[in-house]
């Protein structure tokens, strides 16, 4: 019985532009989303987040930070990943209630 012919991999444009990307150092991402009067509101927001962080795929990390009472939780998201551009945080801006509730920091490896 002859034996299949390994084929080797195709590359696509997309593949060159991912390893262009893999170049720069990650960052991690942290979201601080401040209460609103209206629960039902404030937890729409960090699912609005959530979804936002999540539909550009990158090798960068991010994290939550919510407020309840006095207290703040960090919600920190391992499995996931984002990738870091102008247009992530343009569309994070319209999120949070003010700009400097996005904290970018550099990933120290």
């Amino acid at each position: 019985m002859p034996t299949p012919a390994v084929r080797p991999p195709i590359l696509h444009e997309d593949t060159d532009f991912d390893l262009q990307n893999r170049k720069k150092p990650t960052c991690r991402i942290v979201v601080n989303l401040r209460p609103t009067r209206d629960l039902f509101s404030y937890r729409m927001r960090i699912k609005w987040a959530f979804n936002v962080l999540r539909s550009y795929p990158g090798a960068d990390r991010f994290s939550i930070i919510v407020y309840e009472e006095d207290r703040a939780y960090e919600l920190d998201f391992p499995h996931h990943t984002t990738g870091y551009c102008d247009e992530l945080i343009s569309q994070l801006a319209n999120v949070v209630k003010n700009p400097e509730d996005l904290d970018i920091q550099p990933m120290l490896l």
